[in-house]
């Protein structure tokens, strides 16, 4: 097939192709993916270079990297999209999926990014986790990454990703190393039974193969604040896929505090983490331990920084 270069707003080349490509199908899901998302409403705003019969597609030795952005009156999705189209590799899409913002909010989407972004729609959806399905649905890349729009990726993070998808074409993902107040890097699959959230590199550095995200399904709206644990157990247990993790100095970018999941409390998180493990069938015992393990601690932490207060006032 053939492309054409052009280069981004920040003098960069990419590849476009003027052939319209049918995505791929995915079964078991419930879902069939297009190229656009059906307008919910007369409200909903949509644009970018798909809507000009401009594509992307996989080309030999040029894999198309699919980069999911979701986001809701985010502050900082124009440095979120900077850091996307900063980078060096050639062949990247971008599909921001925005739930309905205040116009001023996103308008740079259409007045300064509608050439620079392949896919937009801002309307009204069920979360963030159902903002990362509608943007998996409509992706066409060999791989898919997704990155809340508060966050941004360095400018090294696809030269990585590059070198580990040509040293390791066979995994199944990449879960590259991510800045969240310290960095986190590795894998540890054998961990996932007790520890949570052990890869909080997940949305940033978590980069998984089309063929693969079709195989495990989509995230499930069900959870409303642990959905990625629940799709990385049933990666690593149900469907035993392999990942490879980058080094620690490698890192993809860095993961801002303060999303949906901060705001919630201690019990939230534990009520949903417990039904996370039981519908992934987990021993009632290991859930008894981990329940009682988790509020011992959390008591103990609370009650260390209690006197630590009155010590120091």
């Amino acid at each position: 097939m053939k492309y054409f270069i052009k280069k981004n707003k920040f003098n960069l080349e990419r590849f476009y192709s003027k052939e319209i490509i049918p995505p791929p199908k995915f079964q078991g899901e419930k879902f069939i993916s297009s190229n656009y998302i059906e307008n919910k409403s007369q409200n909903t705003l949509s644009g970018g270079l798909r809507l000009k019969n401009i594509f992307k597609s996989n080309y030999e030795n040029y894999p198309l990297i699919s980069v999911v952005v979701p986001n809701f009156n985010g502050t900082k999705l124009k440095e979120t999209l900077n850091s996307i189209l900063k980078q060096k590799y050639q062949n990247i899409e971008i599909i921001v999926i925005d739930g309905g913002s205040n116009f001023e909010n996103i308008s740079f989407l259409k007045n300064e990014y509608n050439d620079q972004v392949d896919y937009w729609i801002s309307e009204k959806d069920n979360g963030i986790y159902d903002a990362w399905n509608r943007g998996i649905k409509i992706s066409k890349g060999k791989y898919i990454g997704i990155i809340n729009s508060n966050d941004f990726y360095y400018e090294k993070a696809f030269n990585y990703l590059l070198k580990y998808i040509n040293n390791y074409p066979d995994y199944d993902f990449i879960l590259g190393a991510v800045e969240k107040e310290k960095v986190h890097a590795g894998f540890r699959p054998n961990e996932i039974n007790l520890r949570f959230n052990i890869y909080p590199s997940t949305v940033i550095g978590f980069f998984i193969k089309l063929e693969s995200q079709k195989k495990v399904g989509l995230y499930n709206l069900k959870y409303k604040c642990s959905s990625d644990y629940d799709m990385f157990y049933r990666i690593i247990v149900k469907h035993k896929m392999k990942g490879f993790p980058t080094t620690a100095k490698e890192v993809f970018g860095k993961f801002e505090l303060g999303g949906f999941s901060s705001q919630l409390g201690f019990l939230d998180h534990l009520k949903e983490e417990l039904q996370i493990r039981y519908d992934n069938g987990q021993n009632i015992f290991t859930l008894v331990y981990i329940a009682i393990g988790k509020t011992i601690i959390k008591l103990f932490n609370k009650l260390k920084d209690e006197n630590l207060h009155s010590w120091i006032f």
